[in-house]
């Protein structure tokens, strides 16, 4: 009777652990610790990473050394770059874009004037050509013409055929002053002739805005006058200077003022040694 009884005890036993030896082999293989609580899955990527994604598959996350990065981010030299916009690392480590071009959608694209499209490996003006009107897929069927970024029937007033292109000749890149002449690359084309910003001459190009020099940007978008000091043209070369209008002997009381030989400048006027 004892020897009966003990057997079922412990084939039960022997049951209860299968059981709970089948409940682990369905647990995931990779569980990143920190991800139990937002429900991130993170696999071995075979390089020594750990990459996954969100519950809902949305976000990227990459692991390595320390670092975590996210989305189009990935560790490359030790540290997270986003591949889609990284001149260094454009679409993967260690791909940089030439000189000229810049990362655009983990690809390197043609720089162009803010008037411009890169497209196909050239600067167009998407204002007129007809075959990248409005965006580089834009093509207008002939003979449709491409106006102001829009495929018509007709070029409208203001503006002068150049085959199946509409140009405004004072401003179109592609057509600047004449159907045949094109700016470069970075040029922009204002009033009709090509030039390195869309400014007036003597203005500067500063976070997309034209700004007249001023203590501000005297010279340069970042070159700001000390208090006290004024922006003015250089007496011998071109371009700009802060002067001190007090005590400068070469910008005495105005811009245009510079003191004769022997001379100092004390309150603004120019006085004898």
């Amino acid at each position: 009777m004892f020897k009966a009884v003990i057997v079922p005890a412990v084939f039960g036993l022997f049951f209860l652990a299968g059981c709970d030896g089948g409940d682990d082999d369905a647990q995931p293989d990779v569980l990143h610790p920190d991800a139990r609580d937002d429900g991130l899955d993170v696999r071995p990527d075979g390089d020594g990473e750990s990459t996954g994604a969100d519950a809902d598959g949305d976000a990227d996350v990459v692991e390595s050394d320390g670092f975590t990065c996210t989305g189009s981010f990935r560790i490359c030299g030790g540290e997270c770059v986003d591949l889609t916009t990284s001149n260094v690392h454009c679409g993967g480590c260690d791909s940089p874009c030439d000189a000229g071009s810049s990362c655009a959608g983990g690809a390197c694209r043609l720089d162009c004037s803010g008037a411009a499209l890169s497209c196909d490996g050239s600067c167009i003006d998407r204002l007129s050509d007809p075959d990248h009107c409005g965006s580089c897929e834009g093509v207008c069927v002939s003979p449709e013409v491409c106006a102001a970024g829009a495929c018509t029937d007709a070029c409208p007033t203001g503006t002068e055929a150049c085959g199946r292109a509409c140009a405004d000749t004072m401003t179109s890149i592609d057509h600047c002053g004449g159907c045949d002449s094109p700016c470069g690359n970075l040029e922009w084309c204002v009033g009709a002739d090509c030039r390195d910003t869309p400014c007036a001459l003597g203005d500067l190009f500063c976070d997309g805005a034209c700004v007249p020099p001023s203590e501000e940007h005297c010279g340069g978008c970042d070159t700001a006058c000390d208090p006290g000091y004024t922006c003015c043209d250089r007496l011998f070369v071109a371009g700009k200077i802060c002067a001190n209008l007090v005590n400068d002997p070469q910008y005495c009381g105005s811009c245009a003022n510079l003191c004769p030989s022997a001379h100092n400048c004390v309150d603004g006027t120019c006085v004898p040694v």
